[in-house]
């Protein structure tokens, strides 16, 4: 008995443990790093929100049906060489799980992209304009690398790499994912050029005055957020602090169309320590499943609107000259030289 006891024991610490398979496909220079419990969230009451914003992520995953198969995603880059390109940097994205290689290929296959061999590695190259650079490595049944094909190459380089010693980026990342569903640590504000990226973090328009920042996401019973946010000088923390705080108290201006967005600007909660600001947000799994419900319940409004909007009908009407309003006046009767009529602007 005491042995099964040690081994569930073990087990459990080995489940627990950071998957060392995914860190050897971070960019070495990385700075830029993002983790995804994709699992964890698919099947969290965020799958909503999730699924909303989904369209919007830069990840190019043909074949909606194997998302239920991801287990664990980490996207890394090390930026732009030259800070002032608008270019997309090099992003290298890891995707753990379990597929079915054959199914996977046919799928990218299908969208047209041809298929060349890397070394054993079968790779996947996209022929449209926009996705030629992109690439698809089907390295085994548990993982696939998506990115530019440079980064893909040089990724499946190190395929039977052992890590050494961690790089800094990589150890803070390595903490953040043992607490967090979603995190992210960027030592560059401008490391991600992709204004897609940058939008799903709060503040990134204020960016100017950034220097980097840690962010985790965890979806266990409830939702807690923490943003920590570095600064170039102690007075610049106190201007994007006062800047952030404005922004959110402008959301909850606008409860009904984003009640969500509101709600939360309630609980949100903004310190300031010398050059760094510090944002957290905790919810109880009941307010969570509250704001979740309000979301949805946001969404499906908005949709039906649209549609309606979208009717031929309610097009018509839209168009049709509208009656002009009739003459409203206020008489005045008694006065000396007879009644008087004052005109009412509409």
């Amino acid at each position: 008995m005491r042995l099964v006891i040690s081994l569930l024991a073990a087990a459990n610490f080995l489940l627990a443990q950071p998957d060392p398979a995914l860190w050897r496909f971070v960019h070495p220079d990385a700075k830029a790093v993002i983790g995804i419990d994709w699992k964890q969230i698919y099947h969290s009451q965020a799958s909503a929100i999730m699924h909303e914003k989904l369209q919007d992520l830069p990840i190019p995953v043909p074949g909606i049906q194997f998302l239920n198969d991801v287990e664990r995603v980490i996207l890394s880059s090390p930026g732009n060489k030259d800070p002032n390109s608008q270019s997309e940097p090099p992003v290298l994205i890891c995707v753990r799980g379990h597929f079915n290689q054959e199914e996977v290929g046919k799928a990218l296959a299908d969208t047209g992209a041809k298929r060349q061999m890397y070394g054993d590695v079968p790779v996947y190259r996209p022929q449209s304009k926009s996705d030629r650079d992109m690439a698809f490595a089907l390295l085994d049944e548990r993982t696939i690398l998506i990115g530019d094909a440079h980064s893909i190459f040089e990724g499946i380089e190190r395929k039977e790499w052992k890590p050494a010693s961690a790089s800094a980026i990589v150890s803070r990342a390595i903490n953040l994912e043992s607490a967090y569903d979603f995190w992210a640590v960027i030592t560059t504000p401008g490391a991600l050029a992709n204004q897609k990226v940058m939008s799903m973090f709060p503040g990134s328009e204020l960016a100017e005055e950034a220097e980097g920042f840690e962010l985790g996401v965890s979806l266990k019973d409830g939702m807690s957020l923490n943003l920590g946010l570095d600064t170039r000088t102690e007075d610049g923390a106190k201007k994007l602090s006062a800047q952030i705080s404005k922004a959110l108290k402008l959301s909850a201006k606008d409860k009904p169309e984003n009640p969500v967005v509101a709600d939360l600007q309630k609980k949100m909660k903004i310190a300031v320590e010398k050059r760094s600001i510090s944002m957290t947000l905790h919810l109880s799994k009941e307010e969570f499943e509250k704001s979740a419900r309000l979301f949805d319940e946001s969404r499906k409004k908005t949709q039906a609107t649209a549609s309606s909007a979208a009717d031929p009908a309610v097009q018509l009407r839209l168009l049709r000259p509208q009656p002009k309003p009739e003459k409203q006046v206020i008489r005045i009767d008694g006065l000396d030289d007879g009644p008087r009529e004052v005109p009412l602007k509409p």
